[in-house]
């Protein structure tokens, strides 16, 4: 089992350099497999730890081999020493390597692979990648350093301005993918004849806390042990409008099932796919429910905010589409009643009227004209 630290700058672990006893304490709690690192996309442990200058939780988004290999910080992905993104690392590397600023050391710059199986090969690699083999050394730095760093930066700096290629980070240096994630989610699923005990959920509004699902949840199926205290039983991902709930046992999940299928408003089916959705109402919010064979982790909603706020919109185009083809049975069941209620009501006042005619009303003859 690893015994290794993360790696986390000291801009995320907020300190602020007081070394008094009145530091607050951070706690670091540990996921294993928690997330997919961002780079090479092998599963990795999570960290998360909530700031104590802030309300803020911090999280790790790349594995720590990734990170030793770049010098760079499991949450903000930027260099240990400069902190600055690892692309601009390289290039002041590069330069204070080179002062005249036109040949760059291909040694220096870190190689990022778009393939899955080159990035994954990368990552299994040992040593230092890039600018991080400077960064890294202190001898190696100071060294660096003593080349004439003024001029360097001077250099590099309007290398950037006239370029203006270079990012401040390194979700934007590439191109945010969630196929990853999409493809682990349970969209192709129906909710008729299941028998899983984990859920996905989505169309989440953000205003909704997770107590008031499980409420809802509970309200459901009659019992609020259905979730397991000790477990992630229950995760919301409000930046991907989703999340997911486990039950505690297959009678509970089965009687979930059985409930939303079979009370009108509370599911609908797909014309065009014969998939089935359940519905959970939270707040006047409609939450649709489809069943999760392969379960969910933190890192199943996106492992950055960037993929976790594209999953949403992917998820509200879904909605979309799926609102375009499925039959309105709640608004049909809802006129229906309308309907009859109108027609009653009519029969009413009429039969109201003719008695009214019949008893109150008489005819006036000519002669009393």
């Amino acid at each position: 089992m690893s015994t290794e630290e993360p790696i986390i700058c000291n801009s995320c672990l907020a300190d602020s350099g007081d070394t008094t006893d009145t530091q607050p304490q951070i706690t670091i709690n540990k996921v294993p497999n928690g997330i997919q690192c961002k780079i090479c996309t092998l599963p990795s442990t999570l960290y998360h730890f909530r700031n104590p200058h802030s309300r803020t939780i911090q999280k790790t988004t790349i594995c720590y081999k990734c990170a030793k290999q770049r010098n760079a910080c499991q949450c903000c992905v930027l260099d240990m020493t400069w902190h600055v993104s690892l692309t601009v690392r390289d290039k002041l590397v590069s330069y204070l390597q080179n002062q005249d600023g036109q040949q760059l050391q291909g040694s220096m710059m870190t190689p990022e692979a778009t393939n899955v199986m080159m990035k994954r090969y990368l990552a299994l690699q040992k040593g230092k990648l890039g600018g991080a083999q400077i960064t890294s050394d202190s001898k190696a730095l100071d060294t660096l350093l003593s080349q004439g760093l003024e001029q360097s930066i001077a250099t590099l700096e309007k290398d950037i301005q006239s370029s203006n290629k270079i990012k401040t980070g390194l979700d934007k240096d590439f191109e945010i993918d969630i196929k990853p994630v999409l493809a682990h989610l349970p969209l192709t699923r129906t909710l008729q004849g299941t028998h899983y005990m984990s859920f996905f959920l989505y169309n989440i509004d953000s205003s909704i806390p997770e107590w008031k699902i499980k409420d809802s949840v509970t309200s459901v199926v009659g019992t609020n042990t259905w979730c397991d205290r000790d477990s992630n039983s229950i995760i919301v991902n409000h930046r991907a409008n989703a999340g997911g709930i486990k039950f505690a046992n297959q009678s509970l999940a089965d009687k979930f099932v059985r409930v939303l299928t079979t009370t009108p408003g509370n599911n609908y089916i797909i014309q065009e796919t014969g998939l089935m959705r359940g519905v959970l109402m939270v707040d006047r919010f409609k939450i649709f429910v489809v069943p999760w064979e392969s379960g969910f982790s933190t890192g199943s909603f996106g492992a950055t905010k960037e993929q976790s706020l594209k999953l949403a919109r992917s998820l509200r185009k879904l909605i979309v589409s799926e609102s375009q083809v499925m039959p309105t049975v709640t608004s049909d069941v809802n006129n229906n009643d309308d309907t009859d209620r109108k027609r009653k009501t009519t029969k009413k006042i009429n039969k109201k009227k003719k008695k009214d005619n019949k008893k109150g009303t008489k005819r006036v003859t000519s002669l009393q004209l």
